[in-house]
């Protein structure tokens, strides 16, 4: 955490999607009487980049080693009311890795959990996160957002592949009635 010149303290944070296939990463956490879904990520040490950070957060509570390039995803600054800061906040995606996805012995959340602290990692479709009470919203909006342009790739991609069939049949076709195909 640093201190503004108005004496404000700002807090600098980093989350990391992790993306597989249709799926993303979240922590399901439960804090006393509250349920909600976060993205794997944390505080940002003096003298580290962001990206520094982002990498070593997930060493540390996914156990993975982010490979290549983390995407950027959202960057935005607001405050939060839990810890009366101003957060600065950067979210990346991923979508290689090596090592098994799971809670670290070494995350500082090991050591904070208790039966009204809990937390678990959780693959989530991208279709359900609408329902779900995923924060920041702002992290919510941005993967919604990435969602809605997934999906509209993919039905590109799936009618395509309709269309390929139909067309590889009409060119078979041709070639078999000795028909030669020219450009138009």
């Amino acid at each position: 955490m640093a201190e503004g010149a108005d004496g404000v303290v700002v807090r600098q944070r980093v989350a990391v999607v992790l993306r597989a296939g249709d799926a993303v990463l979240l922590i399901h956490r439960w804090r006393d009487a509250e349920e909600y879904f976060v993205v794997p990520g944390g505080g940002v040490e003096p003298g580290e980049t962001v990206e520094e950070a982002a990498r070593r957060e997930m060493r540390e509570e996914a156990s993975v080693e982010i490979l290549g390039e983390l995407l950027p995803l959202i960057s935005f600054e607001g405050v939060d009311e839990r810890h009366g800061v101003v957060q600065r906040f950067v979210a990346f995606t991923a979508e290689a890795w090596s090592g098994d996805v799971e809670m670290s012995d070494a995350a500082p959340e090991a050591s904070t959990a208790s039966a009204s602290n809990r937390y678990q990692l959780e693959w989530v479709d991208l279709a359900s996160l609408a329902a779900l009470d995923l924060q920041p919203v702002e992290v919510k909006n941005a993967l919604l957002a990435l969602a809605s342009q997934t999906g509209r790739v993919r039905e590109r991609r799936n009618s395509n592949r309709q269309a390929e069939p139909a067309l590889l049949d009409l060119r078979s076709a041709f070639r078999h009635e000795g028909h030669t195909q020219r450009r138009i």
